[in-house]
């Protein structure tokens, strides 16, 4: 009976554990949804778009740095690597690769 008991509260202990690592902060789940929505509207393939690496920094206020290395097909088809930065703030892109860009949650404006 004690057996069970210690392999309950152990089971107990790994999923709440579990629970708590697995929650990305706000700020990264919705920079994350904000590149994920450029890239859907921008790429000539976004069906194709494969995230081979994803490394992020949390900066001041809402401030979220992004470097990622993808896989995306080109205009021809044919698969190509490359690698983006971005600066989200909230659920919008600020910065990719160093040019400013407006996003009103459409990313229908670019400058």
């Amino acid at each position: 009976m004690k057996y069970m008991n210690k392999v309950k509260f152990l089971l107990f202990t790994i999923c709440t554990l579990a629970a708590f690592t697995s929650c990305d902060d706000k700020r990264v789940s919705q920079g994350r949804e904000a590149y994920m929505r450029f890239y859907k509207n921008y790429l000539p393939n976004p069906n194709s778009l494969k995230v081979k690496k994803e490394t992020y920094t949390i900066g001041d206020k809402n401030e979220v740095k992004w470097i990622l290395n993808i896989q995306t097909d080109n205009i021809y088809g044919e698969p190509s690597d490359v690698q983006d930065s971005f600066i989200t703030t909230g659920n919008r892109v600020f910065k990719i690769n160093d040019m400013v860009i407006y996003d009103d949650g459409k990313m229908n404006r670019i400058y």
